[in-house]
């Protein structure tokens, strides 16, 4: 198909256009290994703006993107992108992703860097992220101890939204303290 093409191609425009083409077609993208594999590329080598885009159409596609290596190994490292931007729409796309999320080792450890982040937005999008992936996070002791020290920020959206967070997670036993 001609989306797919486009995801080949190496104008980083055409592939944002793609990106936002995708979204009224993302039941039909969600399945297509070539169009998935696409989207991968275009998070571990695309721009701000290309990065963005591809966040904002696995909105579309939801937990469908956890089962492309690819897709979810971009979404990893833009986690770890130094853009505040570019991480906050990841968390969004995680969240939409959901459950399937906590199986890749390198998203949790990825969330457990942001929750680490200076910016309170950025920390609320992981929170937010967490509440959506739900219990399966806790068997992520990286990330519970981050969520746990979030939990005596100053910020009190951020520890209410933490609080919110282990309480999707269903944590009911004492967190460790150090």
């Amino acid at each position: 198909s001609e989306l797919r093409e486009a995801f080949k191609d190496t104008n980083e425009a055409v592939r944002k256009k793609a990106c936002e083409d995708l979204c009224s077609v993302a039941d039909e993208a969600g399945s297509d290994e070539d169009i998935m594999a696409g989207l991968g590329r275009a998070l571990s080598d695309g721009s701000k703006e290309l990065i963005m885009a591809v966040c904002r159409a696995l909105l579309f596609i939801g937990e469908r993107a956890a089962d492309n290596n690819k897709v979810m190994d971009g979404l990893a490292k833009a986690l770890l992108h130094n853009d505040v931007d570019i991480i906050t729409e990841a968390c969004k796309a995680l969240a939409k992703i959901g459950r399937k999320a906590a199986s890749n080792v390198n998203i949790m450890k990825g969330l457990s860097e942001v929750l680490q982040n200076n910016h309170d937005n950025v920390k609320l999008a992981a929170c937010e992220a967490i509440c959506e992936i739900g219990e399966n996070v806790a068997r992520n002791t990286q990330v519970m101890n981050e969520l746990s020290k979030v939990l005596i920020d100053e910020n009190f959206e951020l520890r209410k939204m933490a609080c919110e967070a282990l309480g999707k997670i269903g944590q009911n036993e004492e967190l460790n303290e150090e």
